[in-house]
């Protein structure tokens, strides 16, 4: 397995940042053995049952500051516990 990368909600330092989790991929699926296709990531948001964090949010430009159709309650992105001197600005595309 390679290194999975920091997706920009980490890397913001969102303090709801739960990682990633592995999710059940049947040994018939296609895409069951290529690297990192198993992996979600997983904040208190988005947890493993509502199928982690959407993209747009993940790696995409949604900052989620406002909570998503779909999500498991109202948190938004919060960065109020991180040391601001690792935080990593958005790029804006």
């Amino acid at each position: 397995m390679s290194m999975i990368p920091n997706m920009k909600c980490s890397l913001r330092g969102c303090k709801y940042n739960l990682g990633y989790a592995e999710k059940d991929v049947p040994k018939t699926d296609p895409r069951y053995d290529q690297e990192d296709y198993n992996i979600i990531h997983i904040c208190f948001a988005f947890p493993p049952e509502v199928g982690g964090i959407p993209n747009s949010i993940a790696w995409g430009n949604n900052e989620h500051l406002k909570p998503l159709r779909g999500q498991k309650n109202n948190i938004v992105f919060d960065d109020s516990d991180w040391n601001k001197s690792y935080k990593v600005p958005m790029k804006k595309d």
